[in-house]
């Protein structure tokens, strides 16, 4: 298995809440939105901030510096700025510069509907649809406030004519309004695999990924109760989901390989794995597009011997029985293709979220991470209609029992979910133990039983 042994930063989280705290304590506009995005939406004004920008010095890029903090050369910036970053946390970069004021800069999914929410008068940088664009909302002497918003882009610099902005419109819409239900699942894999093939030939693998998951938030989001309600919640402040944390895709055996390759066509690059145990019967491949920052955990079902292959490239046969990952696909379908993303987990105040979300009428499932590191749970799920011929082939494979087909038939079963995620210390991984237990927690076939 990869190891990936990630880091907690106690005292870096300390020095940029402290940052952080300034600007709340100095800056009027700062001040007000923190509190009203805290009272609202249930979200920690620190998983808004894209970066921050203080005044060059050497005794902060020495702090910079013993924090973890390396000077990055290689993004694109302009010559006045000095970009640092930790890249093995969730931390925001530093970036030093001759500017006399502090910056504090924030990232809304889409920067019109941001200064829509705050009243209009505020000049934009950048073309829609660019890969980077700003707006200044409000300066003093010492302060500065602003938002960016970023479409497949990791570095600063705004373009003053993007060169690929109808690629990537046509990419978006192909995207949002390409077919999802095919009759046979591989012609509807083969089918993405070579849209996204055919994209991949105009644009770069990080606007196409940015387009892709654009589009597949908006289909998720349109069949999950809960995340319409959050979404409604942060869109009060023009937010979007620039808060998203990881998307989570469940794939069944045959086409796992197709997915994976999908996503690497789009610039993802695998990271760690895990196997919960020959009795829970599933794994996971992490993959992260580090460029926009996009998070994708992929469940699979897999067996004891297959832990140690990397499974995410090989051809695996099938299964004679179907896991909790299996059975969900064979039930609605390929997360890419007509189920939709299983998940899409969004960094909140983990107990001001739990309350509130609860008092919209949105359940919130026991926490499946409680640590004072990572607290994770998802929202109950609305229970889907299943096709029956798809239950009538699980029924004569032997997968089901008349039990679950009779339930499935009346009652549909369990889809999607909103993710409730909060990070502290800078923590960037996740927990095995706590992932097995809610994968056993949402297998369909008694889901209420285990809620009871």
């Amino acid at each position: 298995m990869d190891e990936y042994d990630w880091q907690l930063f106690g005292d870096v989280e300390m020095f940029l809440e402290e940052l952080v705290k300034e600007f709340v304590k100095n800056q009027e506009f700062v001040s007000r939105f923190s509190k009203q995005i805290a009272a609202f939406t249930s979200t920690k004004l620190i998983d808004w901030i894209d970066h921050i920008i203080l005044p060059w010095g050497s005794e902060m890029q020495e702090k910079l510096t013993a924090f973890g903090f390396e000077h990055d050369t290689s993004i694109d910036a302009p010559d006045e700025l000095e970009v640092y970053s930790n890249n093995k946390s969730i931390f925001f970069p530093i970036i030093l510069s001759n500017q006399s004021e502090r910056e504090l800069v924030l990232h809304p999914e889409k920067l019109e509907h941001f200064i829509r929410s705050i009243g209009e008068g505020h000049n934009t940088e950048g073309e829609m649809y660019a890969p980077y664009r700003r707006c200044l909302i409000e300066e003093d002497e010492k302060f500065k406030v602003s938002a960016i918003e970023r479409r497949g882009y990791n570095g600063y610099q705004v373009q003053a004519a993007a060169e690929d902005i109808d690629q990537y419109q046509d990419a978006f819409d192909s995207f949002r309004l390409r077919r999802r239900r095919y009759e046979d699942s591989e012609e509807g894999m083969e089918a993405l695999q070579n849209l996204v093939e055919e994209v991949a030939d105009g644009l770069k693998p990080a606007r196409m990924a940015d387009a892709f998951f654009r589009a597949e938030r908006i289909f998720w989001q349109s069949r999950d109760w809960a995340g319409q309600i959050q979404k409604e919640r942060q869109d009060k402040f023009g937010l979007g989901w620039g808060n998203h944390d990881h998307h989570t895709y469940r794939s069944s055996r045959e086409h796992f390989m197709t997915l994976i390759a999908i996503l690497e066509t789009m610039g993802f690059s695998p990271r760690e794995r895990f196997f919960a145990g020959e009795s829970a019967g599933w794994g996971a491949q992490i993959l992260e597009q580090q460029e926009c920052k996009i998070v994708v955990f992929a469940d699979i079902d897999i067996s004891a011997t297959e832990k140690e292959i990397d499974f995410a490239h090989t051809e695996l046969d099938e299964k004679e029985s179907l896991g909790t990952v299996g059975l969900w696909t064979a039930i609605h379908g390929e997360s890419i293709l007509e189920a939709g993303l299983h998940h899409l987990a969004t960094r909140v105040d983990f107990a001001h979220a739990q309350k509130s979300l609860e008092s919209f009428g949105v359940e919130v499932m026991k926490p499946f991470s409680d640590f004072s590191f990572l607290k994770q749970a998802f929202t109950g799920a609305k229970r889907r209609d299943v096709e029956k011929k798809r239950l009538d082939a699980l029924l004569e494979e032997g997968f089901i029992g008349e039990r679950s087909y009779d339930n499935f038939v009346e009652n549909g079963a369990i889809g999607s979910h909103l993710e409730v995620i909060e990070r502290r210390q800078g923590f960037k991984g996740f927990n095995q133990d706590s992932v097995t237990a809610i994968i056993r927690a949402t297998d369909p076939r008694d889901y209420d039983v285990r809620r009871a």
